[in-house]
């Protein structure tokens, strides 16, 4: 049900701004370049189309209720809906930064263990072209399993050689890590012992590397529980004990003690988890 009503969302959108973005798809050119980066196979007249039509739906909407959330002014009803649509067409905009943000950290985790990986691999005799393939088939390398994906697509379905399909991934992963690699490997020698021993000294380096970034993280965690123990239980506990406290002098309602407890405290703990999500690479989930 639900997916019908996308395709006949998205078909309406289509049907109404698609000719205009086709035809002034160089002012789009940057969202293209993000829906790359963020592997979200979609093609842009699409995806702007549906922005566009959610914006100026939130216009509609936000002009309305703009209408009486301002007593019926005129001027600042359809100025309260052009900040909604705005805001709409941004998030469209947001997503795939996050998107884009959270593959790169994904990758980026994904790398040390990839490339031990690909070293067992190229010491057992394996040429590149299949080590690449073995990554992109296997899922439990997540985000980098696409972007060894989109390097075998380019080779098999765009036949294009090696050297060029890692030209490709190096300008569109969001991976500064990924890229480095690939650009270290564009200049080895893949058919002799130079590209053994490219991958030899790259699982070195991600070694330390892990090791820093595993410190790092448990730092970022240590500080995050003290963040948490402070403002999110010491702090509503300090408001709850004022607020009893004040309400037992004065008879004052109790209804702000309801509101921390069933309301703020909540709140604040979703907040954390978030945040808790966002910091947290994919490998330690």
């Amino acid at each position: 049900m639900i997916e019908k009503f996308v395709e006949k969302f998205i078909q309406i959108a289509f049907r109404t701004f698609g000719n205009w973005v086709r035809r002034n798809r160089s002012k789009f050119e940057w969202m293209r370049d993000n829906l790359i980066r963020a592997r979200i196979y979609v093609p842009l007249e699409i995806y702007v189309s549906s922005a566009l039509l959610c914006s100026t739906l939130s216009f509609l909407i936000g002009t309305f209720l703009s209408f009486f959330l301002f007593h019926s002014n005129l001027l600042l009803s359809p100025l309260g809906g052009l900040v909604v649509s705005a805001l709409t067409f941004l998030t469209f905009h947001l997503y795939l930064l996050a998107k884009i943000s959270g593959r790169k950290r994904s990758i980026d985790a994904m790398m040390f263990h990839a490339v031990s990986y690909m070293l067992v691999l190229a010491k057992a005799g394996v040429s590149p072209h299949d080590i690449f393939e073995k990554i992109a088939e296997n899922p439990i390398y997540g985000e980098l399993s696409k972007e060894m994906k989109y390097l075998v697509r380019e080779m098999k379905i765009f036949g294009r050689d090696l050297i060029t399909a890692l030209q490709n991934l190096s300008e569109t992963t969001p991976s500064a890590r990924l890229r480095e690699f690939s650009e270290g490997v564009l200049v080895t020698d893949l058919s002799g012992g130079e590209f053994l021993q490219y991958l030899n000294t790259k699982a070195e380096q991600y070694t330390v590397e892990n090791r820093q970034m595993q410190k790092e993280y448990l730092e970022l965690l240590s500080l995050l529980a003290e963040v948490y123990v402070t403002g999110f239980v010491a702090g509503p506990l300090f408001l709850i004990v004022i607020l009893v406290v004040m309400g037992m002098i004065s008879g004052a309602s109790l209804t702000p003690l309801y509101l921390i407890g069933y309301v703020l405290i909540p709140f604040l703990s979703t907040i954390f988890i978030v945040i808790l999500d966002v910091v947290t690479p994919e490998v330690y989930k």
